[in-house]
């Protein structure tokens, strides 16, 4: 009788420790990174970039928000997935490949901010494929890995940049 209520009990102790995990795993799973903006800004040195946020809602240019890196950009808050270009020639290129029809091999870096509460994380690797266009049944995929061991994968819908940028 004794084992049975000490298994119950270190039953009951294991499920309080791991059901705080699985919920913030579920969080994560659960969202739906499936609106993109493009966006383009000036780097440190004037130099043109651009990149592509990924959002749960659709975010309309109506609204200035600040954007963590580059800070002259818009984006919403948390939770959004935040895609930085690289040239094929960029000596920085980010770990994630870009995938493009007709366009040469191009990386990025993904920086992954689920709530204004937590710290941003970077993506080890991954890819994003915007596809062949004109195909309309066809939607840009990605599919990237965090430090953590965690992935976020789906489709998204991309629409153009809110402001025209000109970098001196």
């Amino acid at each position: 009788m004794r084992s049975r209520v000490a298994l119950g009990l270190l039953i009951s102790v294991l499920t309080a420790l791991v059901t705080p995990a699985a919920a913030q795993a579920n969080q994560t799973a659960k969202l739906k990174f499936s609106f993109g903006r493009y966006w383009n800004g000036c780097g440190p040195v004037d130099q043109p970039e651009s990149g592509i946020t990924l959002t749960t809602v659709r975010v309309k240019c109506t609204k200035r928000i600040e954007l963590p890196p580059p800070p002259s950009l818009n984006v919403p808050p948390p939770p959004y997935l935040n895609v930085r270009f690289s040239d094929a020639g960029d000596s920085q290129g980010g770990p994630v490949k870009v995938l493009r029809w007709r366009n040469p091999a191009q990386s990025a870096t993904v920086v992954r901010c689920l709530n204004a509460e937590s710290k941003c994380d970077q993506a080890v690797s991954g890819t994003i494929d915007f596809g062949k266009p004109g195909l309309s049944k066809i939607q840009p995929t990605y599919e990237l890995q965090f430090a953590d061991g965690s992935f976020e994968r789906g489709t998204f819908m991309a629409h153009s940049s809110c402001h025209r940028v000109q970098c001196w």
